[in-house]
């Protein structure tokens, strides 16, 4: 081989690992900028706090509950929503006062002994039913529920919100099912540990645009950009969360568990796979 040639063939092998050292070295910053890019993602979810929103509800049962034993009433729970009327005789013709809409009355009526034992019951607003002994239901007629008792005999009456199904209003299969999967939908969002675009949200901020200029729009600019690129990872945690609540309404937390797990195992092997073609001649 001539000096020519010799020369022609090194500079070939030279220029030939120039470029798999660059080729090399390109592929080590793109996966140290995805590990950077993974670490804060991961640290802005974890930092990252959702707004608090204040949530309100009515109790659907009343904390209290009367309990006939023995020939005596006794009250047991939240007693200062009870007013005891008295104990009046069946017989006595006693007209009780039309309560009001947040309350209703409440008569034990002990036939041996011809005796009314009625209180007063502090309900809020909204109808009640009477459950007797954990089954029996007795509807809350015109503000008042009457129920007979025998010495003797133990009986609890507790108080519980009049539901639909009380109210004899039938919905259809469609109507129960698109109920069942918003109510299993919102519970998945309301507990999960993620929110949508929680991400971006965390890095975005343009308080600072009119701050100090123009640095401070400045800093907006790449607050805005990184807030893109977080974008871009949110869509992917959103995916990976749309499965996870799909499974959720199926099968419940199980299932959107094994979504996270097979995810994170995708996951696992992607950056095995990038690392496998830095480290490849």
């Amino acid at each position: 081989m001539s000096a020519q040639e010799r020369f022609m063939t090194e500079a070939a092998d030279s220029s030939s690992g120039k470029r798999n050292e660059r080729s090399r070295s390109f592929g080590k910053r793109l996966f140290l900028t995805l590990v950077v890019l993974l670490a804060i993602a991961l640290f802005g979810a974890v930092t990252y706090s959702p707004p608090k929103s204040e949530l309100s509800f009515q109790p659907i049962a009343l904390p209290v509950k009367f309990i006939w034993e023995d020939g005596d009433v006794k009250i047991a729970g939240e007693q200062s929503i009870i007013t005891p009327i008295g104990k009046i005789a069946i017989d006595a013709n006693i007209t009780l006062g039309e309560p009001n809409e947040n309350s209703f009355y409440v008569t034990l009526r002990d036939k041996r002994r011809s005796v009314d034992y009625v209180y007063r019951v502090d309900s809020g607003t909204g109808s009640f039913v009477a459950i007797v002994n954990g089954t029996t239901q007795i509807q809350v007629e015109d503000r008042h529920v009457t129920i007979e008792v025998i010495e003797g005999e133990t009986k609890t009456v507790t108080f519980q919100k009049v539901q639909p199904s009380t109210k004899r209003v039938q919905t259809d299969r469609v109507g129960q099912w698109t109920s069942y999967v918003a109510t299993r939908w919102n519970e998945y969002w309301d507990t999960g540990w993620y929110q949508p675009f929680a991400l971006a949200r965390w890095a975005y901020d343009d308080s600072t645009i009119g701050a100090v200029p123009p640095l401070g729009f400045l800093w907006f600019l790449v607050r805005l950009c990184f807030a893109i690129l977080l974008g871009l990872l949110d869509l992917l945690i959103l995916g990976v969360c749309l499965l996870a609540a799909i499974a959720f309404i199926v099968a419940g937390p199980v299932a959107a568990n094994i979504v996270y797990g097979i995810a994170g195992l995708l996951l696992v092997l992607i950056l095995l796979l990038v690392v496998a073609v830095i480290r490849s001649p």
